[in-house]
């Protein structure tokens, strides 16, 4: 059997090509590693701005919502106190939104507020 010997150039050779590529490797994973830590704090940078947009959003429905039930309420205190005064039920006069309008104050809800019994109309049709 025919011996193999590799010369001492030789195996420097080898150690120092898988060297560069165990470097090679690694400075590729370091990279990806990198690209994503930046992706993964891209994604909180937005996910903060979202968060942050909607609970502005939020709180200017809220404040527009109190005025809007400040002003109904108050356009609304002279007409319940005249029906008061004259013996007349405010509740069956405005609906279900009397409650809220003249009670203690609570959350708007605008259910209660934009309530509307639509009344069917007679359909008119063009004669032929």
């Amino acid at each position: 059997m025919k011996e193999l010997r590799f010369s001492a150039a030789s195996r420097q050779r080898d150690l120092e090509n898988v060297l560069a590529l165990l470097t090679e490797a690694l400075e590729e994973t370091a990279e990806g590693r990198d690209a994503s830590q930046d992706l993964i704090a891209q994604a909180r940078s937005l996910r903060i701005q979202e968060l942050n947009s909607a609970a502005l959003s939020t709180e200017r429905n809220e404040r527009i919502f109190t005025q809007i039930e400040d002003a109904v309420a108050m356009s609304l205190e002279p007409l319940d106190a005249m029906f008061r005064a004259a013996g007349l039920p405010t509740d069956s006069i405005f609906g279900y939104g009397a409650p809220w309008l003249f009670g203690p104050r609570r959350a708007f809800d605008t259910d209660h507020l934009f309530h509307v019994k639509r009344h069917a109309r007679p359909r008119v049709t063009a004669r032929q």
